[in-house]
């Protein structure tokens, strides 16, 4: 498969739009992001080797496969979709790495158990810019499924979208697409609940919020896994910044 990659024509360091008291974040802010895996090494600990970003009407803005840096021993073909051929004009992990990035600066990323995704990206995400469809417990209220467990996404879009995803082997870019469209469908609710809780709650009773994204700490931008973490940063995917209630 080609290489797919379009231009992030987003300038400068803040979000288009930013939430503010009396709005949400402008459509073109957010992407969804999904990767796939592979094994490397004795142990077939998990690298890159496809990552799909699209926008928020689902059109492909990222589709790469990339090539990790250890000698690959486990396709996972049957979950990854990927084989080996997939890999031979694949480009290096780092080049990979950096247009994922430019793709997510200044952006609201959309994810599935995203934070997966970051840890093999090795890239951090600001919390105020994470979306996590696994997290949001009112997907889980609006998709029938208890709301104690962590729902998988082809559930969600069973039950939310009456989509079949995942029929035998994964594909990036389908599982971008559905967190993407299960998104949409609370993303009113999901951000005024953001806004509301902002304004009510005192800075530094957010700042010790739980954290139901620990692996995505904040930064001025997507940064390395490096960087150090913020002390005030803020979930806001902890328990109080979801509404209790979806129309």
């Amino acid at each position: 498969m080609e290489h797919r990659s379009r231009s992030n024509s987003r300038s400068g360091n803040a979000l288009k739009r930013k939430c503010s008291d009396a709005s949400i974040p402008d459509t073109d802010n957010y992407v969804a992001l999904d990767c796939e895996f592979v094994g490397v090494g004795r142990s077939k600990r998990s690298a890159l080797g496809r990552c799909s970003i699209v926008d928020f009407s689902g059109r492909v803005l990222c589709d790469i496969y990339a090539k990790p840096n250890q000698p690959v021993t486990d396709y996972r073909t049957r979950w990854s979709g990927i084989r080996p051929r997939d890999l031979i004009n694949a480009i290096p992990f780092e080049n990979a790495r950096n247009i994922v990035k430019s793709h997510l600066k200044d952006r609201i990323v959309v994810g599935h158990a995203v934070h997966n995704d970051f840890k093999v990206l090795n890239i951090n995400v600001p919390f105020e810019r994470v979306r996590d469809t696994s997290c949001y417990k009112p997907l889980r209220i609006k998709a029938g499924l208890p709301r104690g467990q962590t729902p998988s996404l082809k559930k969600l879009a069973a039950n939310i979208l009456g989509r079949n995803i995942q029929k035998n082997e994964h594909c990036s870019v389908e599982d971008a697409r559905a967190t993407m469209e299960v998104f949409r469908t609370v993303r009113e609710a999901w951000e005024l609940g953001l806004l509301n809780a902002t304004r009510q709650q005192p800075k530094r009773s957010r700042a010790n919020a739980d954290s139901a994204n620990s692996s995505s700490p904040s930064s001025d931008d997507v940064a390395d896994d490096d960087d150090d973490d913020d002390d005030d940063d803020i979930s806001y995917l902890a328990d109080a910044f979801w509404p209790d209630e979806l129309d």
